[in-house]
């Protein structure tokens, strides 16, 4: 009898598991020498592999989703990650998660401004779509007026950044060891608030977040060394969008305030304007959103007084075709700054292929920009799933 049990206890296991997975081999290729080195091309291969386990018809379910890069001339890539390690289980209007995740706020295109629960994996790419997994503690109450999330978030990820010899980084070396602001630095335990809902078309989300800043500001240690300082922030942000026809009105807003740094007011507003069924199927979005943030030229931000115009068209064919372009514009002297395209499509069932590449056109040194003046790149990605 036991063994008969053994043996149900391990079809239903397996029943009720998944197993799925990334490898892809990438190759990003530099037009130009670095400003301390001459490399300009970086092959690496990366891996995610993603175990799930569900029971109680679905409501509980155990996650698992760690990731790997390793890469040549760039020692700070080589990176591990755990990007999902958690339980989440429903009951009625009651939802718990716990563990490591991640967890997405936001709804414009151009920049992820009240995103602030996981930290951004600057190792990845400068775009913030990459994040690192987030150790929390996640109740979510759903009613009819929304539902109501608390995240308790025990323990502060840092950012980590591109080595000395490395491409885009930052022109001066970074030190790996932070300072902070809280005498618990990376303990301190940070929290926040979200209340979301929607009428019809519109959407909105409220939030409130209270702890350790993301984003490091930078103090000089040493000759031509930088020291990210990690400071406690109080967040308030808004996001909406709203839906009518064809057009989609969209924005984000932060209020922050802190001891260290001045208080500040940031917002990304925009619209998205979608042509359908254009030469044998094909979807085209016509973007335009407005950057702003208070602290002007000061700002640790790339972007503070900016206007961002793209396209994004969908094929809307079996292989899943679709392509990204667009740009950022300075309004403060009307130029162009950077230049970002991202297309891909798939092979067959488990392969795919993707195109990205960035041109940073800002010559002038009041921005964080300037020091990527030099990293125009193109990068092209083969991924295999299963």
């Amino acid at each position: 009898m036991i063994a008969l049990f053994s043996l149900f206890f391990s079809f239903t296991v397996l029943a009720n598991s998944n197993f799925s997975g990334e490898l892809a081999v990438e190759n990003r290729y530099f037009r130009e020498e670095g400003l301390k080195e001459s490399v300009q091309n970086y092959l690496s291969f990366a891996a995610s592999v993603e175990y799930s386990y569900s029971w109680d018809n679905d409501r509980k379910v155990f996650s698992f989703l760690p990731f790997i890069r390793q890469t040549d001339n760039d020692e700070e890539r080589n990176h591990f990650d755990i990007r999902e390690l958690s339980y989440v289980g429903s009951w009625d209007s009651w939802e718990f998660r716990a563990g490591i995740s991640k967890v997405y706020w936001g709804v414009v295109e151009s920049f992820h401004l009240v995103d602030i629960i996981n930290q951004v994996d600057w190792l990845e790419n400068l775009d913030g779509e990459d994040r690192l997994g987030q150790l929390m503690i996640n109740p979510t109450y759903v009613s009819d007026y929304g539902n109501l999330s608390l995240f308790i978030l025990p323990h502060f990820r840092i950012r980590e950044f591109t080595a000395e010899d490395g491409r885009l980084r930052l022109p001066f070396q970074v030190n790996k060891t932070p300072v902070y602001e809280s005498s618990k630095e990376d303990q301190h335990i940070d929290f926040a608030v979200r209340w979301s809902h929607y009428i019809d078309e519109l959407d909105w989300a409220l939030s409130f977040f209270k702890g350790t800043s993301r984003e490091p500001m930078f103090q000089i240690s040493q000759l031509g060394v930088l020291t990210p300082l990690y400071f406690q922030i109080e967040r308030v942000s808004v996001e909406g969008q709203f839906v009518f026809d064809e057009t989609i009105l969209k924005n984000e807003m932060i209020f922050e305030n802190s001891d260290i740094r001045k208080d500040y007011v940031a917002s990304v507003t925009g619209l998205e304007y979608t042509i359908s069924n254009i030469g044998g199927g094909k979807d085209i979005g016509l973007l335009a959103e407005y950057l702003f943030d208070s602290r002007d030229e000061q700002t640790t931000s790339l972007f503070w007084n900016h206007l961002f115009l793209g396209t994004r068209i969908a094929w809307n064919d079996e292989k899943g075709t679709e392509l990204l372009l667009g740009g950022f514009v300075e309004l403060d002297h009307q130029k162009l700054t950077s230049l970002r395209l991202e297309t891909k499509r798939r092979i067959n069932n488990n392969w795919k292929w993707e195109l990205e590449g960035q041109v940073f056109i800002n010559d002038t040194n009041s921005s964080i920009l300037s020091a990527l003046s030099n990293d125009d790149y193109i990068q092209m990605n083969l991924s295999y799933y299963f």
